[in-house]
């Protein structure tokens, strides 16, 4: 069903006078690579997704105890022509590497080169300088962006015309500052006084982190990158902190993806600030049981492995909920949809 919904919307968007994406193919390939960039002292974790012209073995990429990897044909030739590029990032602050995998892999079995950006893993003594992360990780996608077009062995396969970002909790916050959002922060300082959609405030208190006691105002800082054409955003975080997307009517067009019930007023309500001043500004819902719907698929004993670390076993449990294959498939079949939209001078679609 997702693949008849974009070959239709392919055919819709072909009116238009950018180009279309292509047919779903059938060879995923991908190259795992480091990327050394401005401002981190270790290089980023980068995996690129793409159509292949090699039938070669597959092997499971970025699996573990708890998550199915993901079957692609390492280090295959890429295929001919130029491909449009999404950049994706995934999770929060302390979120494992790999995690949109999943995604990186369908797109790309739908013509698109996906590069997957990982940030650097935080281990527990660096609770006082994480806050800062909020500038850093859209900062990380445009250097990668830079350093990916920069590759010869790469560059000339993607059409660098045609660029998108993606991103997922505190990766669609990247996103969002990508195209145009600015952070308060003063507002991000007072995320944590009350329950103001701050998602790490408990483990900020763990560590006796005090947001009001950092200097945050580097986060004010303007992270637009006028060489994303799109951006969409799936549960992004601190959306209270968000100031607009856009608001000069400069900023790229934008999409924000919420996972939760159709009928859940706030899951549609709570963009309205974000998407204030953003004509081309769009939002969406898909029926899910929780945000962690959008995990990787897990291993038959991820949920045992997780109790054993003492971590949430929800990670692996979709209780009474949609199967996560499930969700996986619409949360992709709207981004091609939206993509294919995009890409055709199109405004998206409303769900």
């Amino acid at each position: 069903m997702r693949r008849f919904l974009f070959a239709a919307c392919v055919a819709l968007a072909a009116i238009a006078t950018a180009p279309a994406l292509a047919e779903p193919i059938g060879t995923v390939g991908v190259r795992q690579f480091a990327l050394s960039v401005p401002d981190r002292p270790q290089p980023l974790s980068v995996s690129l997704w793409y159509p292949a012209l090699s039938d070669g073995k597959t092997q499971a990429i970025g699996g573990s105890g708890v998550f199915m990897g993901i079957e692609a044909v390492p280090d295959a030739p890429l295929s001919e022509g130029s491909l449009p590029l999404v950049l994706i990032q995934f999770g929060g602050l302390r979120a494992a590497p790999g995690l949109g995998n999943w995604l990186a892999a369908d797109l790309a079995r739908n013509g698109l080169a996906v590069a997957m950006i990982d940030p650097p893993r935080l281990t527990p003594d660096q609770a006082a300088t994480a806050p800062l992360e909020v500038g850093h990780r859209p900062r990380d996608l445009s250097n990668s962006l830079t350093a990916i077009a920069a590759m010869p062995a790469i560059a000339p396969h993607l059409d660098m015309r045609r660029i998108g970002v993606i991103g997922f909790f505190l990766g669609g916050t990247s996103a969002l500052q990508l195209a145009g959002a600015d952070i308060d922060p003063d507002a991000y300082a007072r995320s944590c006084d009350s329950d103001a959609g701050n998602p790490d405030c408990r483990w900020f208190k763990h560590k006796g982190v005090d947001l009001h006691a950092i200097d945050l105002q580097s986060l004010a800082a303007s992270r637009r990158d006028a060489r994303f054409a799109y951006a969409i955003a799936v549960d992004p975080e601190l959306l209270s902190s968000i100031d607009s997307t856009g608001k000069d009517g400069t900023g790229a067009p934008v999409d924000i993806i919420r996972l939760g019930s159709p009928s859940d007023n706030s899951a549609r309500n709570a963009p309205d600030a974000v998407l204030h001043g953003n004509p081309a500004a769009r939002r969406h819902t898909i029926s899910a049981k929780s945000p962690f719907s959008a995990f990787p698929e897990c291993t038959a004993k991820g949920a045992a492995i997780l109790r054993e670390e003492e971590e949430s076993e929800a990670i692996c449990s979709d209780g009474d909920g949609r199967p996560r294959s499930e969700v996986h498939n619409d949360i992709a079949g709207m981004i091609l949809r939206i993509i294919a939209g995009r890409q055709g001078n199109g405004t998206g679609i409303d769900d």
